[in-house]
């Protein structure tokens, strides 16, 4: 009995407790802001914030106010944003107690030109592109306009429709355009990759078929049409634009075209043999990417042997970076410096060679003496990330191109048009916004 006193102050308590509600509840308060974010169409984004309050309350993130009742994480990720999704962003906290509204993340999304498996690339001397949409067979170009963004037109090919037909604009059709060459005055021409065939696109559209022909595959040398191709890939012309080169992927062999003439000819490896020998008799093994020095030495990124080759205007080959069949990511010098199936290729205006080490998701710079080292993107590992060196991120570049000082690279998998200073930085191409 003589505990009594002490257990009846206690029950009250706890009674006074329970009718109150408990003096340990409290309303949500917002213990950690979202950010404001920019990206670019088709660049994962994601805001995150934090609440507390007891009980533990209910999230729900709001875009301009409004809740968007699947996102009630403290993370929401926009894993393909639209320019639609542009806008305010906050996070609501609920509780018995109360609620409470983060600060406002505003989101950006610049429009981009509008690509799905972007491939070819190059730039004309005004600074506009022309780029190849392998999966809808069309070629576009991409006006450089005073802003530093870029306009989008189609300049030949039916979006979506595969065909070999001549004409102009959208009247022609392609199977699958690969890479892509600029002659002199202005002339695009395009390695049709399903069709086994060399194309010609004038300024205005126009389109022709040159070289091979349509539907046949072969290693047959011939004049114009005459001639027989498979899978032709990679293209480059000679500093006079006497020769279009050809990597005939699938041939194993190096062409060329006389273009006076429209002859073919077998410029280097031997039709059918895949190999990784150098010398007069060099083979390659699904040949890519080329480019052309100004003393007419022609090179190759050889992806079959994730290699990097040379081949002299007597056609003479040799291995300039890689060791035939080995894959890596490392750099080094000659054979210590390793690819992965590179692509495309091209000079920059020291005489370096820039590589899209596509399945290293890298661009990498090899210089005349053979020294590989990366210019950007982390190696090995894809992703969509602006930023610099290999704290930037790809997903199987393709191919790349330098003009004025910037290399452009048709980034195929993330559907996008990059660009890389000479220090590394990389950002991604937009277009204007219309009002």
């Amino acid at each position: 009995m003589s505990q009594s006193p002490i257990l009846f102050p206690v029950i009250l308590s706890l009674v006074s407790l329970i009718a109150c509600g408990g003096s340990s509840d409290s309303a949500p308060t917002i213990t950690s802001q979202p950010s404001s974010a920019t990206t670019v169409v088709g660049r994962p984004v994601t805001f995150e914030a934090s609440a507390k309050g007891t009980p533990a309350p209910d999230l729900v993130w709001q875009k301009n106010g409004v809740a968007i009742s699947s996102q009630t994480d403290t993370s929401y990720t926009i894993a393909y944003p639209k320019v639609a999704d542009a806008g305010n962003y906050t996070l609501y906290a609920s509780n018995t107690q109360g609620n409470a509204t983060s600060d406002i993340a505003t989101l950006t999304v610049l429009p981009v030109p509008t690509l799905d498996r972007p491939f070819g690339l190059v730039a004309d001397s005004a600074g506009d592109l022309y780029v190849s949409d392998a999966s809808r067979h069309t070629i576009s170009k991409l006006t450089h306009n005073t802003d530093g963004t870029f306009s989008q037109s189609l300049l030949a090919g039916s979006d979506g429709i595969v065909g070999s037909a001549d004409g102009t604009g959208s009247a022609a059709t392609f199977n699958t355009p690969e890479s892509l060459a600029l002659d002199g005055s202005g002339n695009l021409y395009v390695a049709d990759y399903d069709n086994h065939t060399i194309r010609k696109v004038t300024a205005n559209g126009t389109v022709s078929t040159v070289a091979g022909s349509v539907g046949q595959s072969g290693s047959a040398d011939g004049i114009g049409t005459a001639a027989t191709f498979k899978h032709p890939m990679g293209l480059a012309f000679d500093a006079t634009y006497t020769f279009l080169y050809v990597a005939d992927s699938e041939n194993h062999t190096i062409r060329r075209i006389k273009m006076d003439t429209l002859a073919v000819s077998t410029f280097a490896g031997t039709p059918g043999s895949s190999g990784s020998t150098d010398g007069s008799a060099g083979l390659f093994s699904s040949p890519n990417g080329l480019t052309v020095d100004s003393s007419g030495n022609l090179y190759v990124a050889d992806y079959g042997n994730s290699t990097i080759r040379k081949v002299t205007s007597a056609g003479v080959v040799s291995t300039l970076a890689g060791t035939a069949g080995v894959t890596g990511t490392a750099n080094g010098t000659g054979g210590s410096g390793h690819f992965y199936q590179p692509v495309g290729i091209t000079l920059d205006a020291s005489g370096n060679l820039l590589v899209a080490d596509t399945f290293n998701h890298a661009i990498r710079k090899v210089t005349t003496a053979g020294v590989v080292t990366t210019l950007a993107g982390y190696r090995g590992v894809y992703g969509n990330e602006d930023d610099t060196g290999s704290d930037a991120y790809f997903n199987r570049p393709s191919n790349i191109w330098v003009q004025d000082g910037i290399a452009y690279v048709t980034d195929y998998r993330n559907g996008l048009i990059r660009t890389i200073t000479s220090a590394g930085v990389v950002g991604t191409i937009t277009s204007p916004i219309e009002e």
